[in-house]
């Protein structure tokens, strides 16, 4: 019997310490019920480590840089390809980058990009691309 009384004050405080306009709010976005439904069968590394991952005090890691340069290509190019690879990673990074997951998610293609990167690169420039891709390959 006052395995039950516990469990009714626990509920008394957990009704205390709810925002229902907060919780009124998260109700519009998600299935609450599917969602305490499926927390309900996490187990408690599982929940610690959602409770860390949720908690808004916790300080986010830097990422380390990307190196796209996985086969050291940079030290074998002249300094007139390297130009033109500096140029075509600036590209990727302004115009690409913004894009990209938008487009991989829903499984389609930028050709925006093809235009936008016709403007940027002059015809000069494309001329040397293909004499570095003739280099390497």
């Amino acid at each position: 019997m006052s395995n039950t009384f516990s469990k009714i004050r626990n509920a008394i405080e957990l009704f205390r310490s709810i925002d229902f306009d907060q919780l009124s709010s998260i109700s519009e976005k998600v299935d609450l019920p599917k969602l305490m439904q499926n927390f309900s069968k996490l187990d408690d590394k599982q929940l610690s480590g959602l409770m860390k991952m949720l908690d808004p005090e916790k300080k986010r890691k830097e990422l380390p840089p990307i190196d796209g340069d996985f086969y050291d290509i940079y030290h074998t190019l002249s300094p007139e390809q390297r130009e033109i690879q500096l140029k075509v990673r600036d590209f990727m990074e302004k115009e690409v980058k913004p894009l990209v997951n938008h487009y991989w998610l829903r499984d389609e293609f930028p050709f925006e990009l093809i235009r936008n990167f016709r403007n940027w690169i002059s015809a000069e420039s494309l001329m040397k691309v293909t004499a570095v891709r003739e280099c390497l390959f």
